[in-house]
């Protein structure tokens, strides 16, 4: 009986304290031309990155009410693949491959400029994650 209160009580307070998954926000992102988005959430808002069939990379800004973004902003315009977003609170990175050789951009302004990461790195993989923790982009 002891149990079946407890089961009872979790299930109640799981209820109560839901996320609310179901509330989907339409965005107003276009995605005819995208291969594949991602995404990354800090102090901006969300920040969405689309690679484009053409190897463009167009990172956005999405309000998190709304799901309104932002203007788009160009980080790389032909022949980049494997892009990957990430960061902290007050920056965010974007590593993608391009030319045989890893190459990223950061920005501290949600997105009105972006500095390149210096130096680009030699390496032409096959797969690409990339990971801001303690100060450090880890690729």
């Amino acid at each position: 009986m002891f149990k079946k209160i407890i089961v009872l009580l979790v299930l109640i307070t799981s209820i109560i304290f839901s996320q609310g998954w179901n509330n989907i926000k339409t965005t107003n992102i276009s995605v005819s031309n995208a291969q594949y988005a991602e995404m990354f959430s800090n102090s901006f808002g969300n920040n969405v990155i689309l690679q484009n069939t053409n190897g463009s990379i167009t990172y956005y800004v999405l309000n998190c009410s709304t799901g309104i973004a932002g203007s788009p902003i160009t980080i790389e315009s032909v022949g980049a693949s494997l892009a990957q977003v990430t960061g902290d609170a007050q920056k965010v990175y974007v590593v993608y491959r391009k030319n045989s050789k890893i190459m990223g951009k950061f920005t501290t302004d949600s997105g009105l400029s972006w500095s390149s990461i210096n130096p680009d790195l030699n390496i032409n993989p096959t797969s690409l994650d990339a990971v801001y923790h303690e100060g450090k982009l880890h690729i």
